[in-house]
């Protein structure tokens, strides 16, 4: 039966729809959900707090799936810039000022009004004191 208010998107199954509701409620089965867990509420990877967002964006054991998500926003972005007919590089090296090899998502260069920008996205649900810490380039940090 269709329901026009909330119709199931194309292209996911009955048990992702089930598990997307369940993300957006807060009740995914991670172990800091009260009575989800008898073993406490650490992560089974880690010894931090197993929360939906350290799960889908700190955790060791989810980095492929994070990575994996990074690349396919990062070529939705690039492909877009490509399509206004914009030059595109993507997964570009550069040197840090401080002399270290760091690397960043996307060049996007608008030769008809000599502009470019430096996009990298960050992809994190993450909400812990080390997410945005020293480590995290701003677009100046670049020298070329």
């Amino acid at each position: 039966m269709y329901d026009p208010i909330s119709p199931v998107p194309e292209g996911l199954s009955s048990s992702e729809w089930v598990c997307a509701i369940k993300m957006i409620a807060n009740v995914a089965p991670v172990r800091a959900i009260p009575g989800r867990s008898l073993d406490g509420s650490r992560c089974r990877h880690c010894n931090e707090t197993e929360t939906l967002p350290h799960v889908l964006g700190y955790s060791a054991h989810g980095a492929l799936m994070r990575n994996s998500r990074h690349n396919v926003i990062r070529k939705m972005i690039a492909d877009t810039a490509r399509q206004k007919k914009n030059k595109v590089e993507e997964e570009m090296t550069c040197i840090a000022q401080g002399g270290s090899i760091r690397r960043f998502g996307i060049l996007i260069i608008d030769e008809r009004t000599q502009k470019a920008w430096m996009i990298d996205p960050t992809i994190r649900l993450e909400t812990c004191k080390d997410c945005n810490g020293p480590g995290r380039l701003g677009h100046n940090d670049y020298v070329s």
